[in-house]
């Protein structure tokens, strides 16, 4: 499934992204990491709405991109899987370690 939404989607990462790279032995732009989950995602759905979100979901805790704006671009329910994926921390705060984020998750 592509649609003109998971097309604005995977453009909008791509931008808001652009000079991010992954971490490891390549550094591979980040959006290849973004791409990837949606891969996987797709496995398992074709809701429009999660699959735009996967593209999406580092946008709140990685780059100057706000929830109100992603709520305004991409519509209400893919902005609430986002918010929910997103780490929430407040300056002064430490943030909690890679591994006890997604312990939480589950």
């Amino acid at each position: 499934m592509y649609t003109y939404k998971i097309e604005q989607a995977t453009k909008a990462a791509a931008l808001l992204h652009q000079d991010q790279l992954r971490k490891g032995e390549v550094a591979l732009p980040y959006i290849t990491h973004l791409v990837g989950v949606t891969m996987i995602l797709r496995d398992y759905t074709d809701d429009e709405d999660t699959l735009v979100a996967a593209l999406l979901h580092d946008t709140i805790e990685d780059t100057d991109y706000t929830l109100e704006e992603l709520k305004a671009d991409f519509g209400e329910k893919a902005a609430l899987y986002v918010d929910t994926v997103s780490e929430h921390w407040y300056e002064g705060e430490n943030k909690l370690p890679w591994l006890e984020v997604k312990k939480n998750y589950a």
